[in-house]
């Protein structure tokens, strides 16, 4: 139960920390993906059943706080998931 709530609390900063200091950081001119970041360890690391879902649920939270079509990011995280699992 602890080791769950510690991944949702990482994916959850990853998302701050994406949206808030990378955001306003300019010594590139693109921002690195933290989240996508998280879900591709998350591939690695975890069974592939719970890395689909992971990346699903990141894309989701992604698309809630940048709007816009929503669905389009949590189909990219949960391919990028999928990809990385079965491989």
């Amino acid at each position: 139960m602890i080791k769950q709530i510690l991944k949702a609390i990482v994916i959850i900063l990853g998302l701050y920390v994406l949206q808030t200091c990378l955001a306003t950081v300019s010594f590139l001119p693109s921002v690195p993906d933290v989240v996508l970041v998280t879900v591709i360890t998350c591939g690695i690391l975890l069974k592939p059943n719970l890395s689909l879902a992971v990346g699903f649920f990141c894309g989701l939270l992604f698309d809630v706080n940048y709007g816009g079509a929503v669905g389009l990011y949590a189909f990219i995280y949960f391919s990028a998931a999928f990809v990385v699992a079965r491989i």
